[in-house]
């Protein structure tokens, strides 16, 4: 578990935020949906999550050409940030517009994390 400092604060405010505004999708089945369907803009694999569910993540990302990141926090801290009870291994950002809430995270936490081009 990370120390949450006010960026880390700040950056899972902005996910809860993403929800609430119904651009988020959880889970990793669902996520995976997200993406095979190309309505996933950004997909954010938890830290904590097994290597088989972070590469069936990372695998279905890259062939569907839709960016993903290994997010900085926890399966934990993703789902109290979002309101879910139970842990949430990957989320799907579906609107390209609530990136940027979320990509100072990304450029500087990629621990490993891939970027492809979305499909047009």
């Amino acid at each position: 578990m990370i120390q949450l400092n006010s960026q880390n604060a700040r950056k899972l405010s902005a996910l809860g935020l993403i929800k609430k505004a119904g651009a988020l999708v959880a889970g990793t089945e669902l996520s995976e949906k997200s993406v095979k369907s190309g309505k996933s803009a950004l997909v954010l694999i938890a830290s904590d999550v097994s290597e088989r569910t972070a590469k069936r993540m990372l695998d279905a990302c890259a062939y569907y050409k839709t960016e993903v990141r290994i997010s900085e926090f926890t399966m934990d801290e993703i789902s109290t940030a979002i309101g879910l009870v139970r842990p949430t291994a990957a989320i799907s950002i579906t609107r390209r517009e609530f990136l940027k809430l979320v990509e100072s995270e990304n450029r500087s936490a990629n621990n490993g994390g891939i970027s492809c081009q979305k499909k047009e």
